[in-house]
């Protein structure tokens, strides 16, 4: 079991380290970096791919603890407009997006 999770080699994950503590920077060594839209879409594209493999999915939020985001996001039209005009965004909220329009449920774990 143990080499069989060792050979596991995780997907480049979106980070925005504006909402994650200093000194986490040099922990970040996986990231795939992009605009709002080209996250989102590369998340969905992760997910789509392991649909095929699994029975079922569900994306579990379990990064770093992030900043509050402020001013918040007053509703659905608010935040597409936000995607679309690239605003940083938290990683969880740019996860979130991606589980909802595929369908999934999404928790988020961390405090």
């Amino acid at each position: 079991m143990k080499d069989e999770l060792e050979a596991i080699k995780p997907l480049p994950a979106v980070l925005n380290q504006e909402f994650i503590a200093a000194n986490q920077a040099d922990r970040v060594d996986n990231v795939f970096t992009g605009t709002n839209q080209e996250c989102i879409d590369k998340i969905r594209k992760d997910i789509q791919e392991k649909k095929k493999v699994v029975d079922k999915v569900v994306v579990l939020w379990t990064a770093n603890t992030e900043m509050m985001y402020k001013p918040d996001i007053e509703d659905v039209a608010d935040l597409k407009k936000r995607i679309a005009d690239n605003v940083a965004l938290p990683s969880s909220v740019l996860y979130c997006v991606a589980a909802i329009e595929e369908g999934l449920l999404y928790l988020n774990g961390s405090p």
